[in-house]
């Protein structure tokens, strides 16, 4: 989806809010970069972001879930690594 300069002059207002952190407008950077939307998050942002989904694992491998416990063993067949992990 491409969007236009008018896409941030309409969005530059909105406030994200979520029951763990409240995202204000000088939270995000948002520009255009050679036609291209760009959004730079500060630290602290980055920083909840990590933390709250340090323990999650979302997989999907081949187009099907597959349980987290069966992953290092389908990693394993697939590619063969040199070294586990």
């Amino acid at each position: 989806m491409l969007m236009n300069d008018n896409w941030l002059d309409t969005h530059q207002s909105e406030v994200y809010t979520n029951d763990d952190i409240d995202l204000r407008d000088d939270d995000v950077e948002r520009e255009i970069v050679d036609r291209i939307p760009s959004i730079q998050l500060l630290d602290r942002v980055h920083n909840f972001l990590e933390e709250s989904i340090s323990k999650t694992a979302i997989l999907k491998l081949l187009g099907r879930k597959i349980r987290f416990h069966a992953l290092p063993n389908k990693i394993h067949s697939l590619w063969n690594p040199s070294q586990s992990f």
